[in-house]
């Protein structure tokens, strides 16, 4: 008697679930991005003559791939931290210029539900 394990416990080859590159086509450039200069050193604080460099980040439309989507919320972070943003309305308005109108009605929308949560 032979004795097959069924084709559905067979280990297949690993498939990654995100693609190991953006897909999305559109390279940052003048026309989607935004430009802010951030402090090289933000535990050191907004000194007078504090460094600062310049970096440009995406303008998120919405349709983006899933890689793309979560570097530009890395990037979100990095220009808050870098800006030493702490109010709540602050935020808004960066994560405001770094999305198109529908995108913001959307997280506008999801941070409302959030909060009444």
């Amino acid at each position: 008697m032979k004795i097959a394990l069924p084709k559905d416990a067979i280990p297949r080859k690993n498939v990654s679930i995100l693609p190991l590159s953006g897909t999305t086509s559109e390279e940052v450039g003048k026309y989607n991005s935004k430009s802010f200069d951030l402090l090289v050193d933000p535990a050191a604080g907004a000194a007078v003559g504090a460094a600062t460099y310049r970096q440009n980040y995406r303008i998120l439309k919405g349709d983006e791939d899933l890689r793309t989507k979560i570097q530009w919320i890395k990037d979100v972070k990095e220009v808050l931290l870098g800006t030493l943003v702490s109010t709540i309305d602050s935020q808004k308005a960066i994560v405001k210029t770094l999305t198109n109108q529908h995108t913001f009605t959307m997280f506008t929308q999801a941070v409302i539900e959030l909060s009444t949560v």
